[in-house]
């Protein structure tokens, strides 16, 4: 029988992680691990984004091997991989000042971790040290560019709502934008309103990223408020319930009160970068500089690679094999250049990734649709200032759809109207840019949300129901932003009587197929995702699900939140207990020692 050495050194070789994680956390319990063993699994934790148990670990091997070079610089690279850019320039500092010798590359991450927190000063010092060490370079000089370019980087407040038990305002302030570079944010004026019933000691609260709270008084009268609430027939409510502080929210922060000694968070204040927009011609809009390099895989500059070709084609073969067993229909939306290249300010190139994978799925008979020569065709079906298509777009994409699929009877009674809409690419202007899109009104039978599993964005799970749809059939469409914008998830849930959504662009889990039996499988991406293929995964609460990583990024008390709104429905009991799983498992690995 093959030892567990070989094995735990075969799986760290082939980087399958997942198997590395569960041969780690049964043999460490009665083998004593070499700091080589700890560092694969610590890799693969971190690689699975299981960041919690990573850091438990990592204490754990550097307590047995505190003068180990490699845990040392492991143990800073947890920190930068969690984004914990103060603790990660600690243990870069701590190797700097008790190792003789190491890597030049602990200086390059002790620049970045000091970009990262926005401190550019002492990230320049570091290029300094570099220089005197090792000589100037092209690279050196990338450095200063990027720390240039970082301190001049703009930066919009975004509000979240995180609980709405009490209501709460953040006024703009006549003194500060919320549009500025990161020093803008350190001394910000937060001026608002809180709504809380008289006699009630109330302070207002506000905690940084680092979990440090300041509790300040609620200094402004505000009658406007408390008649605010008059005219809905609440007349208890607090006149001096305003507040006019200044406070550092330059990474970010939490806003909420302290009322009789219990802790409530009401607002998230987030910094969102102001990404680049290219302007095309006649007002068109379109993304820039963005992580998918949408315009190298315009002009053909970025295509698939060798590799990728192959995972393409394994991916494909999975597919083929859903297909066999399901009506499943992988659709790709196009992105708005390839649909109005007339507008685009760069020449599409011979050929690009979206050709490559199209091609590939045509030649592998899989049941893919493609729309965009017929959204080319239609005037309206995308908008100037968005990069998702419009109400009217997605109609054209669920009516292909619904062809594919077999299904004869369509929603027709809707009506599309142009309205005013900012989008997700005028917002990033200032002042925002505006343009008409063709929005829908459809007055037949809607559905009804009957679960949320509370995650936003990658992970995200919603099931719909609707009494009076045509079809008394089940619908799952996994996919990414497309399927909200431009409502081309509302077009299913009018016909179909229940709907699963699940955000997973161009990927699939398993278990939820298998519970539902569906009628038909949508499997949605979108062409700036093409350069790596999607994946299957098998259940909902595994460690490698998208669901699992993202529940595992939450903070505490966003997963209180969830077990109480979770545990609050009473219907969909197979997904309210795979949240709660998850939940568990996450709190089983909690590190008992904190770093």
């Amino acid at each position: 029988m093959e030892d567990w050495y070989s094995k735990f050194e075969k799986k760290a070789s082939n980087k399958e992680y997942l198997s590395l994680v569960e041969i780690s956390e049964v043999v460490s319990r009665y083998q004593k691990f070499t700091a080589w063993h700890y560092i694969q699994y610590i890799s693969a934790l971190y690689a699975l984004s299981l960041k919690g148990r990573g850091a438990e670990v990592t204490l754990e091997a550097i307590n047995f091997f505190p003068d180990d070079l490699s845990l040392r610089i492991q143990y800073a690279e947890n920190a930068m991989f969690s984004s914990s850019w103060d603790a990660a320039i600690s243990r870069w500092q701590y190797i700097i000042a008790n190792f003789n010798s190491y890597p030049e590359g602990v200086f390059w991450r002790l620049a970045i971790s000091y970009i990262k927190a926005l401190r550019f000063k002492e990230a320049r010092r570091v290029v300094g040290l570099i220089e005197g060490k090792y000589g100037n370079s092209q690279k050196l000089n990338d450095l200063m560019s990027l720390i240039d370019s970082s301190e001049a980087q703009k930066y919009i407040l975004n509000v979240k709502v995180k609980s709405s038990h009490y209501p709460c305002n953040i006024d703009k302030s006549p003194e500060n934008e919320n549009i500025g570079r990161s020093k803008d944010f350190i001394k910000y004026r937060l001026c608002g309103w809180v709504k809380v019933s008289k006699g009630k000691k109330c302070l207002l609260a506000v905690k940084n990223n680092k979990n440090e709270v300041v509790y300040l008084e609620l200094n402004v009268k505000r009658p406007d408020v408390k008649k605010h609430f008059e005219k809905q027939g609440d007349d208890n409510a607090e006149v001096k319930c305003g507040f006019d502080h200044y406070v550092d929210i330059s990474e970010g922060a939490y806003v909420g009160i302290l009322l009789e000694e219990t802790e409530e968070w009401l607002l998230q204040l987030e910094l969102v970068e102001l990404q680049s927009v290219l302007e095309g011609k006649e007002g068109w809009l379109f993304l820039d500089n963005d992580a998918n390099q949408s315009v190298n895989q315009f002009i053909g500059k970025a295509l698939l690679s060798e590799d990728m070709f192959l995972a393409w084609e394994d991916y494909a073969n999975d597919l083929l094999e859903y297909q066999e067993k399901l009506n499943l229909i992988h659709f790709i939306a196009s992105s708005k250049e390839a649909v109005l290249p007339q507008y685009y300010p760069h020449q599409r190139g011979l050929t690009n990734v979206f050709e490559q994978v199209n091609g590939l799925l045509e030649n592998k008979n899989v049941n893919s649709v493609s729309v965009t020569r017929l959204m080319s065709e239609k005037k309206g079906a995308y908008y100037k200032t968005d990069t998702h298509w419009s109400d009217y777009g997605a109609y054209l994409a669920y009516l292909s759809i619904m062809e594919r699929g077999g299904f004869q009877w369509v929603v027709k009674d809707i009506t599309f109207n142009e309205v005013e809409a900012t989008g997700d690419l005028g917002s990033k202007l200032h002042p925002e840019r505006r343009s008409l899109k063709k929005s829908h009104v459809y007055d037949g039978p809607k559905a009804t949300c009957v679960f949320d599993n509370r995650v936003s964005g990658a992970g995200s799970i919603t099931i719909w129901k609707n009494s009076g749809a045509h079809y008394s059939k089940t619908a799952v469409l996994f996919g990414d932003s497309f399927l909200k914008s431009g409502c081309l998830m509302s077009y299913f849930t009018y016909s179909f009587s229940r709907v699963v959504v699940v955000n997973l662009p161009g990927s699939l889990i398993d278990e939820i197929i298998s519970y539902e039996s569906p009628d038909i499988v949508v499997v949605q991406t979108n062409d700036r995702y093409l350069l790596a293929p999607g994946k299957i995964y098998k259940k909902i609460d595994s460690h490698e699900s998208p669901v699992s990583l993202k529940v595992s990024t939450f903070s505490e008390m966003e997963k209180e939140d969830m077990v109480r709104n979770i545990s609050a429905y009473f219907e969909e009991y197979f997904y309210k207990n795979k949240m709660l799983e998850i939940l568990k498992k996450l709190s089983d690995h909690k590190p008992k020692v904190s770093c």
